[in-house]
Formats: structure tokens, C-alpha cells, sequence
């Protein structure tokens, strides 16, 4: 949550409209409401947290309720953090995505589980990290089916550390690993390279579609700050059977904020704006002038709208006026296709705004970073 907690600090605090959860006094995701077994279908939204809160390495992982109560959650081992650069900061792989009504993530040791509703938690395979100035990526089929990832292998921090303007001359490695639901992971590619290569941190995966896993490539290596975005790279490529393979289509210049299942994209950045773009990169739709410099876009799950920051959060159409979101509200993705998930400024906690009624913001209470959501 750092970079959208940057930019909650410099956009400054405003008066959020909220409405509690009911009884004000709710505990946070991490507290399974009673009864969880009996339950009938509904919208549920996964989460990561940190049980040593703000600032400290995510260890959990929770699916929960718009009521803000945890139907399932467990912890995991956290990650470490590689040493990158003296004047970089990582730019670290999501850990954890949704796939076929489960919760998906990987811990420290590179061990893939998954999380149901029903709280069992299934070990699905493992892409090995052995050492902390490793990064580990995955990606999972719909149907749970299939998974891939990939471990890449930083250069180690030199002693005594080196100042700004120092570049390793060790090369930088990756393996990307496929693996089946229960099955051991098998390396699939295998490449390294060198600082001077501009090839960053690699391939991180970031969904699947269509066509296969996908992921940013070249992803970028660090920060020095800034504001939000989704993936650490701009362009999109397809890794079947763990290989790679053809990219994403966009225009040229136009990079990728958001991409969907079935292959429907998101990109900016371009002289032709913000475009929706088919499987095929042709543009579906034009997302409005108001929204040609913005930045940091999700698309709704049926690719009707986008979220997107301009001057604070807006929603655009595919028709109709862009709906500005409450004063203090910042987006993080869509639970389902009116209903957005972000977190409220100023106490940071974990909240949404449905388009049913987009005055308002519902503060579930606890904080965390949105995964994904899912009926179930």
C-alpha cells in the first residue's frame, strides 16, 4: 500500500463521506462472522494485511464481505525485501490474485496456496525462493487448473554498500516455472542478463487470459517514489507454456494500466487518450477527453466503465457524464462491475463506493490491499 499512501500524503486530507459499518464497533476483516458455513452466495472481495501493521510485510491474506467481516483467512510466511540499487527502492510482484472462487498467494518460501470461503487452504505448488534478494511472481489459470511463475535473482549488495551511481556487473537471472494444481513446478525458460540490458527485474506476472499467463515485461527494476499503479511495467506479454510469446496489442505509446480475462485491455499515455482496446487491440471505446492525462485506470469487470484518477477519483462511461467519487475515497480495482474498492483518506482503512449510491463511501474499518472480487 505505499504508493497509494504516497499519494494520499500528497494530495493532502480532505473530509471523506463515510458511513460506518453498522454498530461502529465491527471488527476488521480478520474476525469470521458466526455462521459463515450456512451462507447463501454473495459478493466477497479478497484482501492482504500485515498483522504488524501500516507499513510492515503483508502475512495475511482474508476473504471477506461488504459487511466487512472475514468469511476466511489465514496467515503466511512474508517475503523479503532484495537490495536493488543504493538509490532504489523495489518494485515488488503482486502476491496474490482470484481465480475459480479461491484466493491465491504465495509466501516467502515461493509455496503457492490457495483459500477458500470455507476457510481450507490447498498448497498448490511451489516456485523456489531460496535467498532474499530473490523476487517471485505467479499467475493462475481461471479454472485453477494451471499455474505459472517466476523467480528472479538479483544481484547480491555489495559490502561495504556502494553509493548512488554504482551498477552491478553480476548478472541478474530468472527461471519461470509451470506447475499443475498439486503438482511440482517445472522450469520452463530460463534467462539472465546484464544491468547495461535494460531488462529490470524481469518478467512478473500479473493474470491470465485467453491466450495464457501474462506479464509485465520488462518490468521495471526500482523506485524513488511517485504516485500509483497497478504493475511494475507498461507493456504486457503472453508466457505459454511458461515461454514467451506474442504481446499484448496496443498502440504504440499507449501503455497498459488494466487487463481483463477474456483479454479486453486498458491503456494510456498515447495521443489518441485513454482507450479500451478488444482482445485484438482494436479500440472499443474511447474513455472521455476529461480523462485523456489520467493515470492509474481499472476497468470494471464487464468493461463498461473505468475508474481512473484525474483531480481525485472519477468513473467514465462508455456513455453518459464521468461520476466523481467522494472527497478522500482513492480506488484500487472493482469488486464487481459497480461496485469499487479503494481506501478513505485520512485513517487509510479499507473501504468502497457502490455506483448505486457514489456519494457515498461504506469504511469497513480495518485496513488492507485489495486483491480482487468474486461471488460466492
Amino acid at each position: 500500500m505505499l504508493l497509494p499512501l504516497l499519494l494520499l500524503t500528497a494530495c493532502g486530507p480532505q473530509a471523506p463521506q463515510t458511513s460506518s459499518h453498522p454498530g461502529a464497533t465491527a471488527p476488521p476483516a480478520a474476525s469470521p462472522s458466526p455462521g459463515a458455513a450456512a451462507r447463501a452466495p454473495e459478493t466477497l472481495l479478497v484482501v492482504l494485511e500485515s498483522s504488524g501493521g501500516v507499513g510492515k510485510a503483508q502475512d495475511t491474506i482474508a476473504i471477506a464481505g461488504l459487511d466487512g467481516y472475514a468469511r476466511a483467512r489465514t496467515r503466511f510466511k512474508p517475503h523479503a525485501t532484495p537490495w536493488v540499487l543504493p538509490d532504489l527502492g523495489p518494485l515488488t510482484p503482486q502476491l496474490a490474485h482470484v481465480a475459480n472462487g479461491r484466493a491465491y498467494f504465495v509466501d516467502g518460501d515461493g509455496v503457492v496456496r490457495s483459500l477458500g470461503v470455507d476457510g481450507a487452504v490447498r498448497e498448490e505448488t511451489r516456485f523456489p525462493v531460496t535467498s532474499p534478494q530473490q523476487e517471485v511472481s505467479f499467475a493462475v489459470s481461471p479454472d485453477g487448473h494451471d499455474l505459472v511463475g517466476a523467480v528472479v535473482t538479483l544481484p547480491a549488495k555489495p559490502n561495504p554498500e556502494p553509493t548512488p551511481g554504482w551498477f552491478p556487473s553480476t548478472p541478474y537471472a530468472m527461471d519461470v516455472m509451470i506447475a499443475t494444481s498439486g503438482g511440482p513446478a517445472t522450469v520452463a525458460y530460463h534467462r539472465t542478463w546484464l544491468y547495461g540490458e535494460h531488462l529490470g527485474s524481469g518478467a512478473q506476472f500479473v493474470g491470465w487470459d485467453t491466450a495464457g499467463p501474462v506479464a509485465t515485461w520488462p518490468s521495471s527494476l526500482g523506485t524513488q517514489g511517485g504516485g500509483p499503479h497497478q504493475w511494475n511495467g507498461s507493456a504486457l506479454l503472453h508466457y505459454p507454456g511458461g515461454k514467451p510469446g506474442s504481446a499484448v496489442p496496443a498502440p504504440g505509446g499507449c501503455f497498459m494500466m488494466d487487463h481483463l480475462p477474456n483479454g479486453v485491455s486498458l491503456c494510456g499515455g498515447a495521443s489518441g487518450g485513454v482507450q479500451v482496446l478488444g482482445a485484438d487491440g482494436s479500440v472499443q471505446w474511447i474513455v472521455g477527453a476529461a480523462a485523456e492525462q489520467g493515470l492509474y485506470g481499472f476497468l470494471s469487470p464487464d468493461a463498461q466503465r473505468v475508474v481512473m484518477l484525474d483531480s481525485g477519483s472519477e468513473v467514465f462511461g462508455r456513455a453518459g457524464a464521468p461520476v466523481a467519487l467522494p472527497n478522500g475515497f482513492y480506488h484500487a480495482g472493482w469488486i464487481d462491475a459497480k461496485t469499487i474498492a479503494g481506501q478513505v483518506d485520512p485513517s487509510g482503512n479499507f473501504a468502497y463506493v457502490s455506483l448505486t449510491n457514489p456519494g457515498k463511501v461504506v469504511d469497513l474499518g480495518f485496513k488492507g490491499q485489495f486483491v480482487g472480487g468474486f461471488t460466492g
